[in-house]
């Protein structure tokens, strides 16, 4: 019981540390129905896998809770993942779901009920996993719940490869969900969005009449929203959707700058320190669990598509990418070695489905 008291106790340093590098801005952007989501990434730190996660895995939430949530990925993903494998900041499977954290403080998840459960970055990975779109995320809530008691307090951004998309986000213990008519504005940044609509139906071109400026807290949302509403269809796409993330960057604090095509199943990514645009192609990627788990550094210096350029997978790497996040971010001192290790080699109790003991 100590061994597991140890673990979870660096699980939930593990989760603070995701909840302050969640600071994010993302957005849908639809041409001729096509969907391109786009995400910046907002922190001080810039390390980070990005990740080539199998078919039929085994897994099981690393939750201190009597239900955890038990389930075999039925679809390949790409993940970017700061915190280790398995704990994604955001990606997109094979079927074209992309899903998205960021940082929302009002954040308050269900109490313990009959539902399995999962912490907030696996509840990212478990609808990769599990999920083709928007609408099989939403129907999840009947059957999955993230711990009450994590310390990520976040929402999520998803879209699917149809247009559909939708901002997901638990206030008072409720999934809060806003899509379609009730997601006027395809954005969302580190505010509630019903607070964040509210906000903007003051200005110009949204229904009231002040000029818009970037002195108050909500200006990153709006920002995003007017480049989106002055889009004309004239501008290459994916050049507008990285123009829009730029008008969406907060200077040196924006680390990761990530454009996922559902509709071509690619991923186009840069970052601060290594700035030329990468591109990873899923329908390239093998997702077959009898291959090597494949992955590479996010700050990698290399330019155009790099999906024949990911490495194998190591526990290594995957190690010290966590700890380099937690020794940044203050945190690694409060953890001792053991708890630490285990939260490292979680991906190693990722099994084959046939040779799962569940």
């Amino acid at each position: 019981m100590k061994h597991f008291a140890a673990t979870f106790t660096a699980i939930a340093w593990l989760l603070a540390a995701v909840s302050s590098a969640a600071a994010c801005s993302s957005f849908c952007l639809i041409r001729e129905g096509r969907p391109y989501c786009g995400q910046n990434y907002d922190w001080h730190l810039d390390d980070g896998l990005v990740l080539v996660n199998k078919r039929g895995l085994r897994k099981r939430g690393l939750v201190d809770d009597p239900r955890p949530a038990a389930w075999t990925s039925r679809y390949g993903s790409v993940t970017f993942n700061q915190y280790g494998r398995e704990f994604p900041c955001s990606g997109m499977n094979e079927a074209g779901l992309v899903v998205i954290i960021s940082l929302l403080n009002e954040t308050r998840y269900p109490e313990v009920d009959e539902r399995a459960a999962v912490n907030a970055p696996q509840w990212i990975q478990y609808q990769l996993d599990t999920a083709r779109s928007v609408a099989e995320v939403l129907a999840s809530d009947e059957e999955i719940r993230i711990r009450p008691a994590s310390n990520a307090r976040v929402h999520f951004f998803v879209s699917d490869r149809s247009g559909q998309c939708a901002s997901i986000e638990f206030l008072d213990g409720e999934m809060v969900a806003h899509r379609g008519e009730d997601l006027p504005v395809r954005v969302l940044t580190n505010t509630a969005y019903e607070r964040s609509l509210k906000w903007i139906e003051n200005y110009r071109g949204f229904g009231g009449d002040r000029p818009l400026d970037g002195r108050f807290r909500g200006s990153r949302f709006c920002r995003t929203a007017e480049h989106l509403r002055q889009d004309d269809g004239e501008q290459d796409p994916l050049a507008f959707a990285f123009a829009t993330l730029d008008t969406a960057a907060q200077g040196s604090y924006t680390k990761w700058s990530v454009v996922y095509d559902a509709d071509a199943a690619k991923i186009h990514f840069r970052t601060r320190r290594a700035d030329a645009t990468r591109v990873i192609d899923l329908a390239e990627c093998d997702f077959n669990i009898e291959s090597p788990v494949k992955m590479l550094d996010i700050n990698a210096d290399r330019r155009g598509d790099v999906t024949a350029q990911l490495v194998d997978y190591s526990s290594q790497s995957n190690r010290r990418v966590v700890q380099r996040a937690l020794r940044r971010g203050g945190i690694r001192s409060r953890l001792r070695g053991s708890a630490l290790e285990r939260v490292c080699r979680y991906p190693e109790s990722c099994r084959p489905a046939a040779a799962s003991d569940d």
